[in-house]
């Protein structure tokens, strides 16, 4: 078994048990998971969940990979909303490089 296969099984496994993926069928679900695996979590994200699943129990893992999907979800969705609304303009004698010097202490 590869080893992309066998993370993607680990963690969907961990997701379908609180209920957290309904329709893994799908092309939307499984792109989703595929980005949240394969970017968001990484090798090592799965690596560390395998870990912590080993010295500690299996619900500690769900719970983990749960939250960590929800946070993904919500920040996909944020970036979703960004992309279909227009950025503001800036107010009108403000620049980006006095925000910028502000933060540089």
């Amino acid at each position: 078994m590869r080893l992309t296969v066998a993370r993607h099984r680990y963690v969907g496994h961990h997701l379908r048990l609180m209920g957290r993926l309904h329709y893994p069928k799908t092309v939307s679900t499984r792109r989703q998971l595929s980005g949240f695996i394969d970017h968001y979590l990484q090798p090592d994200g799965v690596f560390v969940l395998r870990m912590i699943g080993h010295n500690s129990n299996g619900l500690t893992v769900t719970e983990l990979a749960c939250s960590l999907w929800d946070n993904y979800r919500r920040k996909a969705i944020s970036a979703d909303l960004e992309i279909e609304m227009p950025a503001a303009s800036p107010a009108p004698g403000s620049s980006d490089d006095t925000a910028e010097r502000s933060n540089d202490i």
